[in-house]
């Protein structure tokens, strides 16, 4: 009897779960789909030359040398702040004289060089300045010299933790002309902070300018670890130099392409701060074309001029006929670029440049004369609403392509907001996203025509306080509720495909991440935002799927210090359907609470076969750090489905389910034919689908690359006449040939299994 009530009571509390769980229910609108809309520019981003982000010692490229042209000294010119290189001897003071550095080195567009003259007869003389060895990998180190020495130049690395000798290396003889020395430094076993010396043991005068200390593993001089990412990411686009420093005085392209020991040295920040164009138009071109990444430039307007953005769509576009086509191909490229989008500077609002629409005007009429197959971009002030879209497009009409603006989620930790009222504040941001759309894409109608289109070029969650808006501190700017907050901005983008036509999150600020460990060692990582937007940029087709949406909602409190909504649905959800894969995105705001989720959908026919791919940590507040640079990541399982999935809380999850799974009159209107037969996917991972549009299959026959028969598939293997799921998970991986037998052909193709 006891045992039987113990059960009672809990089948119970099984029900009043049960019930009280939220729940909802999603009508996915298979008929009516929208073809071809969804395109790879949404899932962009932006790198933007700021503040030791693409150079220094944690910046994104992998030179571990600041001030490699040697153009700084402590007591230069008034706005020169920061010393790089610092005099070295153990001779006696007087026997070192430091020079003031000549101004006609190696590099001719350098500032000055170094040169160091030694009396003495013993000891060493030279520079010095500190640097980060990674473990695991090689380093390539060179300098220019020239100069008097009769003996070597010398190069050596002094551990900064017991002043041990790590490496020491002559370079060779000093020649009386410049000319290049060089070394590899092998790997260590663990990362080292070092000082790096350059030094002469015998007396004369020597010359340096234009030094490299990189990685071997970097990829057009970005360090290896920020290039997988981007590939990991698969940006559609990348928006190109940025931002701020796009109107800066040192964006002059011309100075920035070429020897990259012969461009201009230094480039300057706002602070002063030494920047060297490493990475800079041709790496980023080359980069693009790779991985198959649509590149966007900004021109420069502030410090620019009409002419310099001629130059730069030739330089980008022109033939080898022309002076900047030649020069492209001279350097490296002989065939065109063929950029298509251009923007015309970065954020010139009226603040800043009141003549702005009339200016632009000229940039736009020259570079369309030029070139009328471009794409132009003009920004604004969004923030001043329609007022803004008065501003510009009563100046500058339909003359131009986008209307470009930079939205972001802010939150305010000086304030005293509770957590959770900042938590739905900004998870559901997306209904001031949605309303900013409303405004432009109203005004630009009413002021513009119907072909000017806008587009959110720099987006991104912020966390910290404006004061330090250029930080990136703040541990909820790297938290799961951040990451949450970034897909908000992604499925607004995508819910507004025929507007939104260019998106691009900004790959630093509560994004990409680079920091120390509590022993020292560097590291780099992506947020959650990362790693969600990772998971839609690799899981999404170019066809749009409605969704309707039925079940809980949130509203705001009143009093919170947060941005008002109200009726939010507690599931933010984006469909999208490739050739063979119906998508289905989902957020689940509910801070607390899973959703358990009905789909209301054509029978789905397959239970297995269903991808799902799932980002969630226990608290909204958990977050990647230095200490634990993964413990959010996106998570992939296969599941069984069944037309239910209770989604967790406070998490993002996107189910990837196989077309063939819907009845064959969706799967065939919807699939692009190839020759009456579709194999998808392929590449595959061990198991594919064969359709073959209603033509009866006799059999398949699978032979590997040697062409002995592998496996023969007859009718009776099947689920239809037509439809055919095949495992080959058993197989090795390579290439297989298919002989597939109907009613009607035969076809022969290739399967490549690659786990």
């Amino acid at each position: 009897m006891k045992k039987f009530l113990v059960l009672i009571i809990g089948v119970i509390f099984i029900y009043i779960d049960l019930f009280s769980q939220p729940t909802a229910h999603l009508n996915i609108r298979l008929d009516s789909i929208k073809s071809g809309v969804i395109r790879k520019e949404l899932f962009g981003t932006f790198i933007e030359y700021i503040q030791k982000r693409v150079d220094g010692k944690f910046g994104i490229t992998a030179q571990e040398i600041e001030d490699r042209g040697f153009d700084c000294e402590e007591k230069g010119m008034d706005w020169e702040l920061y010393q790089y290189w610092f005099l070295y001897n153990t001779c006696s003071p007087d026997s070192v004289k430091n020079d003031k550095p000549w101004y006609s080195g190696f590099n001719k567009r350098g500032l000055r060089h170094y040169r160091v003259f030694k009396y003495a007869q013993n000891g060493e003389a030279g520079f010095y300045q500190d640097i980060i060895l990674d473990s695991g990998k090689t380093y390539d180190f060179y300098v220019h010299i020239q100069g008097n020495v009769q003996g070597s130049l010398y190069m050596k690395l002094i551990s900064l933790k017991d002043s041990s000798i790590i490496y020491d290396q002559a370079l060779g003889s000093v020649p009386p002309s410049w000319e290049t020395r060089e070394t590899i430094i092998p790997s260590l076993s663990k990362q080292t902070k070092a000082k790096l010396v350059l030094y002469i043991k015998s007396t004369g005068d020597i010359n340096f300018d234009e030094a490299s200390f990189m990685a071997t593993d970097n990829k057009y001089t970005l360090r290896k670890e920020v290039y997988d990412m981007i590939k990991e990411l698969k940006p559609g686009v990348i928006r190109f130099p940025g931002g701020c420093y796009a109107d800066y005085s040192t964006w002059h392209f011309e100075q920035s392409i070429g020897d990259r020991d012969q461009r201009v040295s230094p480039n300057y920040w706002f602070t002063s701060l030494t920047m060297r164009m490493d990475f800079s138009l041709d790496e980023y071109m080359a980069m693009c074309e790779e991985l198959n990444i649509t590149p966007y430039l900004t021109v420069n307007f502030q410090s620019g001029s009409v002419q310099e953005a001629l130059n730069l769509l030739e330089y980008c576009n022109g033939s080898v006929e022309t002076k900047y086509g030649k020069m492209r191909a001279d350097n490296g490229h002989p065939v065109p670029y063929n950029v298509k989008y251009f923007e015309i500077g970065n954020e010139q609002w009226e603040c800043f440049s009141p003549n702005y629409p009339t200016q632009y005007l000229d940039f736009y009429k020259a570079m369309k004369e030029y070139d009328p197959s471009i794409k132009i971009l003009v920004n604004g002030f969004h923030w001043a609403g329609l007022s803004e879209i008065i501003r510009v497009f009563s100046v500058v009409k339909d003359n131009a392509d986008f209307y470009s603006w930079h939205p972001a989620a802010s939150a305010y930790p000086e304030d005293s907001i509770l957590p959770a009222d900042e938590y739905y504040g900004m998870v559901c941001y997306s209904n001031y996203t949605q309303n900013d759309i409303n405004v432009i894409t109203d005004g630009l109608k009413q002021y513009a025509g119907d072909n000017v289109h806008q587009s959110p070029t720099e987006w991104w969650t912020q966390y910290e306080n404006i004061k330090t808006y250029i930080a990136d501190t703040a541990f909820r700017a790297h938290s799961l509720e951040a990451g949450l907050a970034d897909m908000n901005f992604m499925h607004t983008w995508i819910r507004n495909y025929s507007t939104t036509l260019l998106a691009c999150r900004t790959f630093f600020l509560g994004f990409y991440c680079e920091d120390s460990t509590k022993t020292g060692e560097r590291i780099y990582f992506g947020t959650p935002g990362f790693y969600a937007l990772k998971m839609i940029n690799n899981h999404h087709g170019e066809d749009f799927v409605p969704v309707d949406y039925d079940g809980i909602r949130v509203s705001s409190q009143p009093n919170t210090k947060m941005f008002y909504f109200e009726n939010m649905p507690m599931l933010d959800v984006v469909s999208t359907k490739s050739k063979d894969t119906l998508y289905i995105a989902v957020i689940n705001r509910d801070i607390s609470d899973s959703v358990q989720t009905k789909f209301d959908f054509a029978n789905y026919k397959f239970a297995s076969g269903v991808k799902l791919y799932e980002l969630y940590s226990e608290n909204f507040l958990d977050f990647n750090s230095a200490e634990e640079p993964k413990k959010i990541i996106d998570k992939e399982k296969e599941i069984k489905f069944t037309n239910t999935y209770k989604f967790p809380p406070h998490s993002y999850t996107i189910l990837a389910l196989p077309i063939l799974g819907f009845s064959s009159q969706i799967v065939n209107s919807n699939i692009e034919k190839d020759d009456e037969v579709n194999i998808f996917p392929n590449p595959n991972s061990g198991r594919f689908f064969v359709d073959t549009y209603g033509d009866e299959v006799k059999s398949i026959y699978i032979y590997n690359f040697l062409g002995v028969l592998v496996n023969e598939i007859n009718q009776t293997n099947t689920k239809s006449n037509s439809l055919f799921e095949v495992d080959i998970s058993s197989y090795p991986n390579g290439e297989y040939l298919l002989d597939i037998q109907t009613i009607n052909h035969v076809f022969k193709k290739k399967i490549i299994k690659a786990d």
